[in-house]
Order: C-alpha cells, then sequence, then structure tokens
C-alpha cells in the first residue's frame, strides 16, 4: 500500500483528472477518488518497473473504460510519484531567518533589533536563551535573504550562523521579544483609547476650568457695568441738582432784590411775605438736599470717583487703622534687629 503525504495526493488527483475518460467534472471528481483508492492499495512502486505482478494487472483491469490507457498510466506512477516528492522537498521562500550560537549577553530586543534591523522592518521575533537561539520575521522574503548573504559578522562573533526558517515561528520554543504586528497595533489601540480617555478627562478639567473663568468674567463685567452706570447715575444726579441749585438761586438773587428795593422811609415796611418766601426756598433746597453743605459732599465725592490717587479724604478710622499698621511694623522690624 503507497503511503504519501495529503499534498502528494491531491497533486497525484489533478493528473488523474487529466487522464480521466469522462469530460464531466462532478462524475470526473468522483472518479478520480476512485482512481485514487485503487492506486492506493498498490504496492509501494518506487523504483519498481510497472507491469509486473497481479496487483497491477488487477489495478489495469479496474481502469479500464475509465482512463485513457491504464497501462501508459501505471507505467508513469512512479516517476510521477518521485517528481511530485522532489517538488515538496524544495522549501519556498520564506521571511524569517534562525540565528543559532548567540552569545547570552547579545540576547535582548535591543540587540537583536540594532543587529538585524538594518536588513528589514522586522515583523516578529523570538528568542531561546537555552540553545541560544533566536528567529527574526521580517516583512519581505528578500530582507531575509539579504541577511543571510551579509558580509558582516554577526555579533562580531564568527560561530554565530544565520539560516533561512522555514518552520512555524509559531511552533519555535522561546521567548517573544518583538510582538507581530497585530499586537502592536492592538498595544497602540490601548494606548490610543487610554490617551483618549486621559485626553477627554483633562478637556473636561480645561472645560471647568474655562466654565469658571466665564463666570468670573462675566461678573467682572458685571460689576464694571455696574460701576459705569452708577457713575452715569451719579453724574445725572449731580446734573440735576446743580440745575435745581442755579434756579434756586435766582429765586435768591431775585428776593434779594426785593429786599433791597423797600423803602427804608416806610414806618411799617411789608417784610413778612418775603420772609416767608425766603423760607419756603430754603424748605425746597433742604427737601432736594441741594444745601451748600450737602452739595459739596455731592462735589468732593465726584472728584474722589473721578481723581481717586490725587484727592486723598481724610477718615479718621482710615487714618488710624494705618498708624496701627505702621506701629506694628516697626515693632518687627526691632525684633528682626535683635535676633541680627
Amino acid at each position: 500500500m503507497l503511503s504519501l503525504s495529503p499534498k502528494t495526493w491531491e497533486k497525484l488527483k489533478d493528473w488523474i483528472l487529466q487522464e480521466i475518460i469522462e469530460k464531466d467534472p462532478d462524475i470526473a471528481a468522483e472518479l478520480a477518488d476512485f482512481v485514487l483508492e485503487i492506486i492506493r492499495d498498490l504496492p509501494n512502486v518506487s523504483g519498481k518497473a510497472s507491469g509486473s505482478g497481479d496487483p497491477e494487472e488487477l489495478a489495469q483491469l479496474q481502469l479500464k473504460g475509465i482512463v485513457k490507457n491504464p497501462q501508459e498510466m501505471l507505467t508513469q506512477l512512479p516517476s510521477k510519484i518521485h517528481t511530485v516528492e522532489s517538488t515538496e522537498k524544495i522549501p519556498g521562500p520564506t521571511s524569517s531567518v534562525k540565528v543559532v550560537n548567540i552569545p547570552v549577553r547579545n540576547l535582548s530586543r535591543d540587540q537583536i533589533r540594532g543587529q538585524f534591523k538594518p536588513f528589514g522592518s522586522i515583523k516578529y521575533c523570538k528568542i531561546s536563551i537555552q540553545k541560544r537561539q533566536a528567529v527574526v520575521q521580517y516583512h519581505n522574503e528578500s530582507c531575509a535573504i539579504r541577511c543571510t548573504k551579509a558580509t558582516s559578522v554577526i555579533f562580531n562573533n564568527r560561530f554565530v550562523k544565520v539560516e533561512l526558517f522555514h518552520g512555524n515561528i509559531e511552533d519555535f520554543e522561546g521567548v517573544t521579544i518583538i510582538p507581530p504586528v497585530c499586537h502592536q497595533k492592538t498595544e497602540q489601540s490601548n494606548t490610543i483609547s487610554k490617551q483618549a480617555s486621559s485626553s477627554s478627562e483633562q478637556s473636561t478639567v480645561n472645560k471647568r476650568i474655562e466654565r469658571v473663568q466665564n463666570v468670573q468674567q462675566i461678573l467682572f463685567e458685571n460689576n464694571q457695568k455696574s460701576n459705569e452706570t452708577y457713575k452715569t447715575d451719579f453724574n445725572e444726579l449731580l446734573l440735576s441738582k446743580e440745575k435745581l441749585l442755579r434756579a434756586h438761586q435766582s429765586l435768591l438773587q431775585e428776593l434779594q432784590r426785593k429786599t433791597t428795593e423797600l423803602s427804608t422811609d416806610d414806618k411799617k415796611p411789608s417784610i413778612g411775605p418775603l420772609l416767608l418766601e425766603f423760607k419756603r426756598i430754603q424748605k425746597s433746597m433742604d427737601e432736594l438736599n441741594i444745601t451748600p453743605t450737602e452739595m459739596t459732599d455731592i462735589k468732593v465725592r465726584k472728584m474722589n470717583m473721578d481723581h481717586p490717587n490725587e484727592f486723598e479724604v481724610k477718615d479718621a478710622r482710615t487714618a488710624a487703622a494705618k498708624k496701627k499698621r505702621a506701629k506694628k511694623l516697626a515693632s518687627i522690624r526691632k525684633k528682626i534687629r535683635r535676633k541680627r
């Protein structure tokens, strides 16, 4: 019985499909499986001439009417199997290299990356500290070939050898020092998500700070507006009081003129109505708060508002507090001098 690999059987099946008489694909596939079962039951045909022995004659009888020429097919079978097996043994292209006899001090990610990255971009790398070996997988096959043909001495050690690695890097027993790209992307995505979350938290804090600053700005603007409104209202009040004061001054001047026109020859001068008018004017000025004392206070406040640094209003309480602070500061300075 023939013992061949599954890949060999698949390639033999393609060859058998070309020899089958039936052209319908479905029927031809079933017949090809039947022919494979017949060939599988044959003894080992490697290096044996065909056409000899009862099993081959029985196989020819079974294949008659299915394939074009059963005898020729069985004759070509040994050479066909040999060709298929030889092509399977030829290794295909690979993008990985295996490094052996590596010094232990060089079995690190930085050392491996620094030594093999000049040949191309590294995709994956695993090391075995016990065997002192490493498998480096590049993104391109040309990088692996370039690495094996390098004239420079790897790790400055002539015993270190580099060869192409045709196996599966996952089956290599060792520690991963350079993870695959998918793992790196996952780590990068995790890092990006963490940065995004931290940036979102930072943006939330910034928004809160901005909100507080906006509130403070609004309060400041409102205070400024209230101060400006107060100044405007105060100026309008002062102007209105000055107008009222001028009107009352004109009334007083008229009353003064009437008083001077009184005849001194009259035994009973009519001063009573003038006195009543004067009292009425005085009462009106008191009610409107336009007496000389009140107008002086208002004008002083106006000057202090317009020029706060040029006009000083003396206040007994402020002066006492200032004197107290000066006295305390003098005592502190005196204590400092004593300590020195």
